[in-house]
């Protein structure tokens, strides 16, 4: 809704008078978030893809207890989309876990490594540009990128249409309570 009042003094951080959800309301224009995010994971960010395979396999990234919680609801049978999936920590695990697995990138430093490094499938499209066949996903992922997303609503919707009934979108959001966003 456009109904919504400043929530915070940095940057354009509102709340919606509706629904009270908390977000971003002015965002990069598509050119401009595109090449700041091909600097995202460069240098020593935590998100920088890993020098070994010692680091591969013992990466924070792969999520090991977000994994773990996600297989007591879902069998890991399907295909599995990570959307800001990264080097492909994620989908790694999750691949080895029994799950067929695609992900969607915008940092092509990271999506070669997932796609020459792994043998994982990265993409970088956004989701709303995924013609799978409706209902083929069983899991799609958001792991700290859906406030990244220029039109979160619209990828929300695909997102629903993609799934499989009784398939699940789970995802991790910043939390606006937390000492880091204070």
């Amino acid at each position: 809704s456009a109904e919504a009042d400043r929530f915070r003094t940095v940057a354009d951080i509102v709340k919606c008078n509706i629904c009270g959800i908390i977000y971003l309301r002015s965002r990069l224009n598509q050119s401009t978030q595109f090449a700041l995010y091909q600097k995202y994971a460069g240098g020593n960010s935590h998100i920088s893809p890993p020098s070994g395979t010692d680091e591969i396999a013992s990466s924070p990234l792969r999520r090991d207890e977000f994994l773990d919680e996600l297989l007591e609801f879902v069998k890991p049978a399907g295909k599995l989309l990570d959307i800001g999936c990264g080097w492909g920590a994620f989908l790694d695990n999750a691949s080895s876990r029994g799950f067929e697995v695609m992900g969607l990138e915008v940092t092509q430093n990271t999506i070669d490594y997932a796609n020459n490094i792994l043998g994982l499938d990265v993409y970088n499209k956004a989701i709303t540009d995924i013609d799978d066949k409706p209902g083929s996903l069983s899991v799609i992922t958001m792991i700290h990128s859906l406030e990244h997303l220029p039109a979160p609503k619209q990828a929300i919707d695909k997102s629903y249409e993609l799934l499989r009934p009784g398939g699940m979108l789970c995802g991790i959001v910043p939390n606006i309570a937390s000492f880091a966003s204070e």
